[in-house]
């Protein structure tokens, strides 16, 4: 160390070199990626890259936003390379596209990145020593970091210098194995996994006697529109405070058990909303429906504004992300027909949108002409292979997720008569004969080798799909049984779980079913009254709200599952092949707009206060926060779907919107 310098020069030199290169590009968004690379996670530093590279929203193209995109899919294909995977070519491409729309090519911007890089370094040469925190200025270290990150990549890869993959890199052969509790999952992915996160400890919890039982979804209903909290288990209104606090301050603001007050007075400004026009619901919704609550309907409905395919209709899974499954357009058309029940949606923006659905999935490839692939691009409603690559031969089905899109097409045969034959047209191309084999639902993947078939779904989403294929005269008989059900005392509550392996205890399907299906049946019902309540009594517990459901996360592993109980374990945070994520614990928006839907009392009422500060505005509604404070800013088709048939679900008199079975006939 030079004895002259005094240590506020170093801090100086660091703001001052460390702005010159970190402030207009965020190089820290590598980090995670360049962890994986260095304990050489090859895949998952791919997974990491890509994720930042491959999903800017189009509002999002900004200068900076593209070149710290290039940056990451140039990582990309070096990592490829070392692979020797051919995808090398189409990161190194896409890369210098986005180097070129930031109006500079890689060529110059990596010469001048290579010019800063030496100049710092020999400025660091002269400059060394430990300093204090006490001389530096408070974003100083920050930018550091930054700089760190960069340098170290520099030193390693020499990325500055790159000029492209080698030519004759071969196709990588993936692995794909057929792990049965693992292809039970609903939204089961190849995507391979980041983080490793400790896990919390589990609490002991002890058996009892299962005692709990409801008489059928009427009394579960009647239950929820009486005082249920008179038996002191549930929370009292004045209690409510401590646990939800009003995020914003001021005397404009409400507290929260003024808030809650006001909920129950009459709205001061009403909005006039369409006849449901469904067999057996009635004939109008309410009356009205709350100003407030409509302009929340706008907000969740705005993922579609922006995320809709224009030439084909169909909605990204996720923002930005361009890919489709059946699950996915079920909620796609449980979005449009929510907004235009609620009057946000215009008539002939709904025809057109509904239109270019039913053409498209009666002119779309279909997986060996049985069913729908598993995914399709939403650009050209190509199928797409396990690695999410188009195809020919496509990747097999969900009979899960195409459960969903027959319910929601038997919901707008009813509500929507005139699109009765375009729907007809779509079943009949269907060939349910191996999906229903044995009356169970059983989804097929193909690795591109072979073929398999395999029992989809468990406990909740089995029952909840296998009524889509009822609907379309189906018998998948064998998934709306209990047989594999047990119960673990939580709380003092028999929560059921599926005792098969990979089964996952979420919220999602007990309350699609509930307000969108007549009953299910009593054992049903009685199954979601117990999930909520012992949700309900660990909200109380731990003094936040707890909402378990699925959960889209906009970074790797990009998807979990909020589990009740799990493997064993109670309130588990895991992704798709089990991997825990006790850091993403927390609760997710859809969840409690659904809870407060279906039951809504005073703790569903408390939990709402939570959600304002997760609308993201132009885009709809973030997924969700962890409870360590993070807003977990992931934009969904699901979640937003979930949002807007809650609030159709409330102001629908809280009747579901299929309220017996009628079974249509197939034009085959």
């Amino acid at each position: 160390m030079k004895i002259g310098v005094p240590f506020i020069y170093i801090g100086v030199f660091l703001l001052i070199s460390m702005k010159s290169m970190a402030a207009d590009l965020d190089f820290s968004a590598l980090q995670n990626g360049w962890e994986e690379y260095r304990n050489s996670e090859y895949d998952n530093a791919i997974e990491s890259w890509e994720g930042i590279g491959l999903s800017i929203p189009p509002d999002e193209r900004t200068q900076d936003n593209m070149r710290i995109a290039g940056l990451a899919l140039i990582l990309s294909s070096k990592t490829y390379e070392i692979l020797e995977d051919d995808r090398a070519y189409r990161t190194w491409a896409t890369a210098l596209t986005y180097f070129l729309e930031s109006n500079i090519r890689w060529k110059d911007y990596s010469a001048s990145l290579r010019n800063k890089i030496k100049e710092n370094i020999g400025l660091m040469n002269d400059v060394t020593g430990d300093f204090s925190t006490n001389v530096l200025p408070s974003d100083a270290f920050e930018l550091g970091g930054a700089l760190s990150l960069l340098l170290e990549i520099e030193n390693s890869v020499s990325l500055s210098s790159y000029e492209g993959p080698s030519p004759g890199l071969g196709k990588k052969e993936e692995d794909y194995s057929y792990d049965e509790s693992i292809l039970a999952k609903r939204n089961y992915l190849t995507r391979p996994l980041v983080t490793r996160d400790e896990e919390f400890d589990n609490e002991s919890l002890q058996i009892e006697e299962y005692t709990d039982v409801v008489d059928g979804q009427d009394q579960l209903r009647e239950e929820r529109d009486a005082n249920r909290d008179s038996d002191g288990s549930y929370i009292e209104i004045d209690n409510i405070e401590p646990y939800y606090q009003a995020s914003t301050e001021g005397s404009d603001v409400l507290s929260a058990n003024n808030l809650i007050d006001a909920l129950k007075a009459p709205p001061k400004e009403h909005v006039e909303v369409r006849s449901l026009g469904m067999r057996g619901i009635g004939s109008e919704i309410a009356g009205v429906v709350d100003v407030n609550l409509k302009k929340t309907a706008e907000s969740a409905w705005r993922y579609f504004e922006k995320n809709t395919n224009g030439n084909t209709g169909f909605v990204n899974a996720t923002h930005g992300y361009k890919f489709i499954t059946m699950w996915g357009v079920g909620s796609h058309i449980a979005a449009l027909i929510s907004t235009n029940k609620l009057g946000v949606l215009d008539d002939d923006t709904f025809e057109k949108s509904v239109s270019l659905i039913l053409h498209g999935l009666n002119t779309m490839p279909l997986y060996q002409n049985e069913m729908p692939n598993r995914q399709y691009t939403t650009s050209t409603l190509e199928m797409v292979d396990l690695r999410q690559k188009t195809s020919d031969v496509g990747s097999g089905w969900s009979a899960v997720g195409v459960g969903r899109l027959l319910i929601w097409l038997g919901i707008l045969n009813q509500w929507y008569p005139r699109y009765s034959n375009e729907i007809s047209d779509f079943i009949a191309r269907l060939d349910f004969d191996r999906a229903l084999s044995q009356g169970n639902l059983n989804g097929a993947i193909n690795n591109g080798v072979s073929e398999k078939l395999f029992d989809e779904g468990r406990f909740g989403y089995e029952q909840y799909a296998s009524y889509g294929y009822l609907l379309w005269g189906g018998d998948p008989h064998a998934a709306q049984d209990y047989d594999t059900v047990s119960h673990k005392a939580i709380y003092q509550v028999q929560v059921p779980y599926d005792t098969r392996s990979g089964s996952h205890l979420v919220i999602d399907p007990f309350m699609l079913a509930a307000m969108e299906l007549p009953s299910l049946g009593k054992q049903f019902d009685t199954y979601s009254r117990s999930l909520y309540t012992v949700q309900k009594k660990h909200g109380m517990s731990i003094g936040r709200p707890v909402a378990q459901t699925e959960m889209n996360l906009n970074r790797s592993p990009w998807f979990v599952y909020h589990d009740i109980y799990y493997s064993g374990s109670s309130w588990q945070v895991v992704t798709y092949n089990g991997e825990k994520h006790q850091n993403f614990a927390g609760f997710s928006s859809h969840g409690v707009f659904m809870l407060d839907a279906v039951f809504d009392d005073k703790y569903t009422r408390g939990m709402m206060l939570e959600i304002d500060s997760l609308n993201r505005g132009g885009l709809g509604f973030y997924s969700g926060r962890r409870y360590d404070g993070e807003i977990v800013k992931a934009l969904s088709s699901n979640s937003s779907a979930a949002i807007l048939e809650s609030i159709l679900y409330r102001f629908g008199q809280k009747k579901p919107f299929i309220v017996e079975l009628k079974t249509a006939q197939r034009n085959d």
